[in-house]
């Protein structure tokens, strides 16, 4: 499979998300599942993931065909329009609200690095480092 890049840029908050498509068949049983990473959890790494998820469910491909994952650094979707607001606790939206109905799986970290030739996404997680094929 081809692998396919996409960033993407929301004009609205200035935040960019990385959405980076792949095969890891060469990586063993566990790895052999196609993969759609996401990085970043605003407005277009959201819309990306689960538009992801929900082409896959209407082209017949479930979870088990193809994993979507979206890493993000906090378990929240902020709704950041009014930046000047000192608190936005009450426009956080839970991204596992979101994200679990449809079958996105999320990964709470940021991204250290992204090894393009080894399709290979580090993240340092509360639970330390992780590596996330694709």
């Amino acid at each position: 499979m081809a692998q396919i890049r996409v960033e993407r840029l929301d004009h609205l908050t200035g935040q960019r998300s990385l959405i980076i498509n792949g095969s890891a068949g060469s990586r063993g049983d566990l790895m052999s599942a196609k993969r759609i990473l996401v990085l970043g959890g605003g407005f277009a790494g959201l819309w990306s993931a689960v538009g992801a998820a929900r082409k896959l469910d209407e082209i017949g491909q479930g979870p088990d065909a193809v994993e979507v994952t979206l890493v993000n650094r906090d378990a929240f979707h902020c709704i950041r329009v009014r930046n000047y607001e000192p608190d936005l606790t009450p426009v956080r939206v839970p991204l596992d609200d979101v994200l679990g109905p449809v079958g996105v799986r999320r990964v709470e970290g940021e991204v250290a690095d992204i090894d393009l030739t080894r399709q290979v996404v580090t993240v340092i997680t509360a639970g330390g480092q992780k590596a996330l094929f694709f």
